[in-house]
């Protein structure tokens, strides 16, 4: 028998939801790691299944750059939207 495969998901993603399908404002979907089988500590934690192991080793790393880039554009969209605050509070103060 073959092992069905779990990745588990990190951040403030909704592991149902499908890949860039989500709000400006909310954190990208990262997965954290994947494993053979899902064990009672960590089934209520947030995770995607998967027909074989070998199906969930192979997203976890096929995705793995795009999200770094994605983790890295959502930082860069809130360091933005924090200096347009400051500049627009700086500016009603005057």
């Amino acid at each position: 028998q073959v092992p069905k495969g779990y990745i588990f998901v990190k951040g403030g993603g909704d592991a149902a939801k499908p890949e860039g399908d989500g709000d400006q404002d909310t954190e990208p979907r990262v997965y954290d790691i994947f494993e053979p089988f899902l064990t009672r500590q960590s089934e209520s934690k947030p995770h995607q299944c998967y027909e074989t192991f070998d199906e969930a080793v192979d997203e976890f790393y096929s995705s793995a750059e795009c999200q770094k880039q994605e983790v890295a554009k959502h930082q860069e969209k809130k360091q933005i939207a924090s200096k347009l605050d400051k500049i627009k509070n700086d500016q009603d103060a005057r």
